[in-house]
């Protein structure tokens, strides 16, 4: 848990020190120049599609669906609220590492085919950190399970996807995006931790008092 605590600080500072690097920042800007130098009509779609479907509102009625779909599924309540901390938790957890990098957006004046302008802080991808924390906690509840490989690997393309659309409709650097995937794999995995530390011997506990 400790190495969480110290890869989600070396996370913070590489942003930092991006955030300040105008040779750093122009390397990227090349990047996503080429991105957007190359769009197509379907790419367009599918971009702005994740782009509204992963918006925060939007990816909150999400988050409040899949865990119904928990309940329904587990018919445990533990489980479902389980689910919702780790997402949550996770998702929650880019704000306050916007406000302390604070790095600005690419300038959407430099691409050849700017398709939407946001204005909030840039790193790490909340779009991004939402798609995977979203996956990993499917991954988490789904230990010991048989088909939990399949949903290991589709869930990676969800968030690879995701990852992707942001780059392409050129809000985010890839710096922004990687971030968001290391931070959320580190962030869901000690809210997993302190889980499985502190909250799970309590509900034995209670299930032990109630059949005694």
């Amino acid at each position: 848990m400790s190495l969480g605590v110290v890869g989600i600080a070396l996370v913070v500072a590489a942003g930092v020190l991006m955030t300040h690097s105008a040779a750093w920042t122009a390397a990227e800007m090349n990047v996503l120049e080429a991105f957007s130098g190359n769009h197509t009509a379907t790419l367009d779609v599918l971009a702005l599609g994740v782009n509204v479907l992963f918006s925060p509102l939007v990816a909150a009625a999400l988050l409040a669906t899949m865990a119904l779909l928990v309940l329904l599924v587990t018919r445990h309540l533990r489980t479902a609220v389980e689910f919702v901390v780790l997402v949550a938790g996770s998702w929650l957890g880019t704000e306050a590492i916007k406000y302390i990098v604070q790095r600005p957006r690419p300038d959407s004046t430099l691409l050849s085919h700017p398709l939407i302008n946001e204005s909030s802080w840039s790193f790490p991808s909340g779009h991004t950190a939402f798609a995977a924390s979203l996956v990993l906690g499917f991954i988490v509840l789904a230990r010991g399970r048989r088909w939990r490989p399949l949903i290991v690997v589709a869930g990676i393309l969800v968030a690879l996807a995701v990852a992707l659309s942001r780059v392409y409709l050129g809000v985010h650097y890839v710096s922004d995006v990687t971030a968001s995937l290391i931070y959320s794999t580190i962030a869901v995995s000690i809210l997993a931790a302190l889980w499985n530390r502190y909250i799970r011997p309590l509900h034995r506990r209670h299930r032990n008092r109630r059949t005694n």
